[in-house]
C-alpha cells in the first residue's frame, strides 16, 4: 500500500501550475496492466496528498495489443519543456515518455515519446505520439528513440557545459542490466 490506498508501481510525477500529478500501475508478472493519474493539489507549497483525486485506466497512456506483441506504457518519464519549468528553449510542451514492451523478444523496451501541450495537461485525449517524422494520435504507431531501455528513466534538458543546448536520457541499459547508459540528443 502507499499514500494512495492501493498497491501500485508508482512512475513519475510531474507540477504544472498548483498541482502534483503523479502516474501508476498495478502489474501483473511484471507487465502494467493500465495507467492511472493521481491528482495532488499544492497549497502554500506542500502537497495535499490526502486530497488527491485518481483518474484511472487512461487509455491514451496505455495499450497492450489484441496480438499480445506489444504492451505501450506511457507516463515513466515526464520533462517540461516550458517556461514554468525554466527551460532553456520553451516551447510549452509536456513530454511524457514511455516504453513499448516487445513481448515475444525478451521484452525489450523500447523509448517512446509522446506530448501534450501544458495548456491542454492533463487532458490526454489531446496527446500526440512521436512517428519518426511527425506527431501523430495513434498510439501503435509511434516510434522508438532507444532500444533496451529501463522503465525507470528520466530526460533532463541540459543548460550548461559542452552539451549545453541538448538533452539527455539516462537509463539502465537492457532493462535490468547493471549498466546506466545515458544519449544525447539535440532534440
Amino acid at each position: 500500500q502507499n499514500i494512495f490506498g492501493e498497491r501500485r508501481w508508482m512512475q513519475d510525477m510531474v507540477v504544472v501550475g498548483d498541482k502534483l500529478y503523479v502516474t501508476g500501475t498495478p502489474e501483473v508478472g511484471w507487465k502494467a496492466q493500465h495507467v492511472d493519474l493521481y491528482t495532488i493539489p499544492i497549497k502554500g507549497g506542500e502537497p495535499q496528498y490526502d486530497e488527491f483525486v485518481k483518474t484511472p485506466e487512461i487509455p491514451e497512456l496505455y495499450l497492450h495489443t489484441p496480438d499480445d506483441k506489444y504492451y505501450y506504457v506511457f507516463g515513466g518519464c515526464f520533462m517540461c519543456n516550458t517556461e514554468q519549468a525554466g527551460a532553456p528553449d520553451p516551447d510549452g510542451y509536456i513530454y511524457v515518455y514511455g516504453t513499448r514492451d516487445a513481448v515475444h523478444e525478451w521484452s525489450r523496451k523500447d523509448l517512446l515519446v509522446a506530448r501534450i501541450h501544458e495548456d491542454d495537461f492533463p487532458d490526454f485525449s489531446k496527446l500526440t505520439y512521436w512517428e519518426g517524422d511527425k506527431w501523430g494520435t495513434d498510439i501503435e504507431k509511434s516510434l522508438p528513440l532507444l532500444r533496451w531501455v529501463s522503465c525507470e528513466m528520466s530526460v533532463t534538458p541540459i543548460t550548461v557545459g559542452p552539451y549545453a543546448g541538448k538533452y539527455m536520457a539516462v537509463y539502465t541499459r537492457f532493462v535490468e542490466g547493471n549498466e546506466i547508459a545515458y544519449s544525447i540528443s539535440d532534440t
